[in-house]
């Protein structure tokens, strides 16, 4: 994936989720792949992955987040399309990719060059 805007708190890529342009955030900080509230309420109704469950999430100050539940997501980054199960929340970002998704299926993990804003995804 190219393109991403590398900023000081991150890498930023603008990619999909189904047919939803969405900006995701690297971080290897965040506990789960989380998508925001905002982005879960703008996906079209079919397809749309049904909510369940809690895992009580802290923002990075400690403070507990408010959150609708996990659901699978299938999501777009660059030529390689993955099923994640993510949580929805109230975030500020529109998706933070967390280490389940950045390290791969199978032990294959991404491969991260922050300087040139690129993250490679199953070799890709």
């Amino acid at each position: 994936m190219k393109g991403g805007r590398g900023l000081t708190t991150g890498v930023f890529i603008r990619e999909w989720i189904r047919e939803t342009p969405v900006t995701f955030t690297a971080d290897t900080g965040a506990a789960r792949t989380i998508v925001s509230s905002r982005v879960y309420d703008q996906l079209s109704t079919k397809g749309k992955p049904v909510l369940n469950g809690s895992v009580k999430l802290r923002g990075a100050g400690g403070s507990p987040l408010r959150e609708m539940g996990m659901g699978e997501f299938d999501m777009v980054l660059g030529p390689v399309k993955v099923t994640c199960q993510a949580v929805v929340a109230d975030i500020d970002d529109e998706v933070l990719l967390w280490l389940d998704l950045l390290a791969g299926a199978k032990g294959r993990q991404a491969d991260v060059f922050l300087i040139k804003s690129i993250i490679k995804l199953k070799g890709k």
